[in-house]
């Protein structure tokens, strides 16, 4: 399997777009006060855990995560790929509001970053190196990867229903959004008992489809791409695969 590939299941994404160049910022300070952010407050979510991630049914990575409620997001990946060794990494930080600040993107062939500035404006850093300055949409999301697409659910409306739409922003890409709707519930056996789960159908555009597995606290069980024939899956309960 490429290691291109790798990298662009982990993003949850397809292809990237062409950069385009930054504006220059003027060097004057200014001592005005900088306006509130409108980005999301993060979610309460809580989670230490680790993700398999299988490709055409091949084991490729054993991934890491931890969720900090209202602050963090963190998720590291180690497997062998063609006989190299490989590590991959997601963080989201937040600001002492609890909006997130910041996204880093570590891949084998390339890095990638959101610094959010001033309010909502925001740096990208390309693969290239390159950075263009944006200005978010009002409560926009940054996209974690497959491994942490239980973020989006943890804003959807229940009471609501049907399909919802999210801002979503996504480093080496024009910021979109992101469609999400509950396709079915079910109950799984968990040891002697069983557990609540709701799936989630999640549409990136033209770049992503994921069947997205919740339990009632929000964590992740389940992250798939079925055209790609890739999944995270939460490692105890792999028979869900």
């Amino acid at each position: 399997m490429p290691l291109l590939l790798l990298v662009q299941l982990w993003l949850g994404c397809r292809s990237a777009y062409k950069t385009e160049p930054r504006t220059e910022r003027s060097g004057k300070s200014s001592r005005k006060r900088e306006p509130p952010s409108t980005t999301a407050i993060f979610p309460n979510l809580a989670d230490d855990a680790e993700l398999l991630l299988f490709i055409n049914g091949e084991k490729v990575l054993t991934n890491h995560i931890v969720w900090q409620p209202n602050s963090r997001f963190k998720s590291v990946g180690e497997g062998v790929l063609e006989g190299e060794r490989v590590q991959m990494s997601t963080e989201i930080q937040c600001d002492m509001d609890g909006r997130w600040k910041t996204l880093r993107l570590k891949m084998p062939i390339h890095s990638t970053a959101i610094y959010r500035t001033t309010g909502d404006g925001a740096d990208l850093v390309q693969p290239d190196g390159t950075t263009n300055s944006v200005i978010l949409e009002k409560g926009s999301l940054p996209f974690p990867g497959l491994e942490g697409l239980n973020l989006f659910a943890a804003y959807y409306d229940f009471k609501k229903g049907g399909t919802q739409v999210f801002p979503v922003v996504v480093p080496h890409k024009k910021a979109r959004e992101i469609s999400l709707r509950v396709i079915r519930s079910l109950h799984a056996p968990f040891g002697r008992t069983q557990i609540f789960l709701r799936e989630f159908e999640m549409i990136l555009g033209d770049e992503m489809t994921a069947l997205v597995l919740v339990d009632p606290g929000g964590r992740l069980i389940r992250s798939e791409m079925p055209t790609e024939d890739s999944v995270f899956i939460r490692k105890e309960f792999l028979f869900l695969r």
